[in-house]
């Protein structure tokens, strides 16, 4: 489970144990694809914050109470690590926080409101390093919906696609037809910011002790 490229400084390169709180398999296929593979630890924290919260707040420490549960976890365990990402992704129109569809009504429901419109992909991220060093913070997206046809809605929402997804869409699959533009990190929207998680576990790594 170690990982080792992207922590290339001068001439070493240094290895790192990785462990993702979640069991989302869009954030393991993206690390994957950037050749870590990570242990997958699943946090039983309770995801109940208020959804009255800024967008902001609510993924930031949603993602922190993940990360804060597995770290106890391991602790616990005695099982060493050296870095821990916990994320929570959500989508946002009108200042509200749009969870994952409860059924196909809510589904159809979801899709037709972003329809022909933008909406923000917000994805809250904490990592916690070996010597409980936090790191935590949040991207959003701007993503726009084309004018999609209600038959395409509804075919989608048969496909059975749409659910366990925040805004009832995935866009690295068949949801990819719906948008028509994008302002920002694409990886956030699939789950998981690569480029400032990669930054963030560099400052944490490759700092001297």
């Amino acid at each position: 489970m170690k990982s080792a490229w992207f922590l290339a400084i001068e001439d070493e390169v240094k290895d790192a144990n990785i462990v993702l709180a979640s069991q989302s398999p869009n954030r393991l296929a993206l690390l994957k694809e950037l050749g870590i593979d990570p242990r997958v630890i699943v946090s039983g924290f309770e995801e109940n914050l208020s959804k009255t919260l800024p967008p902001s707040q609510f993924v930031e420490d949603t993602a922190a109470g993940k990360a804060l549960e597995v770290a106890k976890i391991l602790a616990e365990k005695k099982d060493p690590f050296d870095i821990i990402i916990a994320c929570d992704t959500v989508v946002v129109i009108d200042n509200e926080i749009i969870g994952k569809p409860k059924d196909a009504d809510d589904a159809l429901l979801i899709l037709n409101r972003l329809n022909n419109r933008w909406h923000s992909v917000f994805s809250g991220v904490t990592l916690i390093d070996s010597r409980q060093r936090i790191e935590k913070f949040h991207i959003e997206t701007n993503v726009k919906f084309g004018n999609i046809p209600a038959e395409m809605f509804q075919e989608y929402i048969r496909s059975g696609e749409c659910f366990n997804r925040a805004g009832a869409y995935g866009i690295q699959h068949k949801a990819a037809a719906f948008v028509e533009s994008i302002n920002g990190c694409y990886s956030n929207i699939v789950g998981l910011p690569i480029y400032e998680v990669v930054k963030r576990m560099r400052k944490l790594l490759l700092l001297k002790k």
